[in-house]
């Protein structure tokens, strides 16, 4: 049997191709002292509907890889990287020509690099391709072991957690409130805000909380749990209920449940640089900044 050769386009990833795509991802991370944002829960989980992941093989070796995530109609995220014996030789190029032609095909409008920002190499080859910046978000995590006192406030406020916030898991026939929080708190389409708020709802590894004040939806939280760590996502509070202390109550509460499901491990999440409020409620329940990710969007010929 021939080794593999060049692209080699994939619905899902076999244990082996992970494992060979871990192994390429540590040799990147090591020699640029990056932390490349792969969704490796996504990657695992992909359920082989649609063609998402493009391998790059040369004499059998995995030295290239592109995965696209999916989460709205307007735009695939794009994450990628190539071994660094094998770069300038238009590996990611080809990689990038290729998953674009199959999103336009799809009728997905715009590409939306996640590039770390310490990689000199990812922004240059992004800047020659014609993307333009779009945003950042600081990469956050909460290392097993801290303990916090929820009465004080690091960033000087000593704003108290809400009195009357509960947590309850949200189910299918929660949607519509969630979609709601969708298009409300990320300006999303009611549809697209409604579709993604079901999307998750009831996926094993995946929980979805409400947060109460006095019985009223009046936010939500999103965790990913892994092996590794649990990840928290699509956290927002309903504008009339912002700016007292339900956030900081609803974050607390979604800490210790995810404590209780996996016990004492790393809680990751993301935050916009621009967004100083909620960065400094994550800094003050004992979260640390990690790296910088940016966001650079291309939009595709004829979209």
């Amino acid at each position: 049997m021939r080794p593999k050769e060049g692209i080699v386009a994939r619905r899902s990833l076999s244990k082996d191709e992970l494992g060979m795509l871990k192994e390429l991802a540590d040799r990147v991370n090591a020699e640029d002292g990056i932390a490349i944002k792969l969704n490796w829960e996504t990657l695992k989980g992909r359920k082989g509907r649609e063609t998402n992941d493009y391998c790059y093989y040369a004499g059998g070796r995995l030295v290239g890889f592109l995965g696209l995530y999916i989460f709205r109609d307007e735009e695939a995220e794009v994450s990628g990287l190539v071994h660094p014996d094998y770069r300038r030789q238009g590996i990611f190029t080809r990689l990038v020509k290729r998953a674009a032609d199959d999103c336009s095909a799809r009728g997905i409008p715009q590409l939306l690099f996640i590039c770390p920002r310490d990689s000199g190499s990812g922004h240059a080859f992004l800047r020659s391709w014609g993307a333009d910046y779009s945003f950042s978000e600081y990469v956050m995590e909460r290392p097993a072991g801290v303990s916090d006192d929820p009465q004080v406030d690091r960033s000087g406020e000593g704003r108290k957690p809400a009195e009357g916030v509960t947590l309850v898991e949200a189910s299918l026939k929660d949607r519509a409130v969630l979609g709601r929080m969708n298009r409300l708190g990320f300006a999303m389409p009611e549809k697209e805000a409604e579709e993604y708020a079901g999307a998750f709802l009831g996926k094993p590894g995946e929980a979805t909380y409400i947060g109460l004040l006095d019985g009223e939806p009046a936010g939500k939280i999103c965790v990913q749990f892994s092996s590794s760590h649990s990840f928290l996502y699509g956290f927002t509070v309903l504008p009339a209920f912002r700016s007292k202390g339900i956030g900081r109550a609803m974050l607390e509460q979604t800490i210790d449940a995810v404590q209780h499901h996996q016990g004492d491990k790393p809680v990751r999440l993301e935050v916009a640089l621009e967004n100083k409020g909620a960065l400094q409620l994550y800094l003050s329940c004992g979260f640390q900044e990690r790296a910088i990710q940016d966001y650079l969007a291309y939009r595709l010929r004829g979209r």
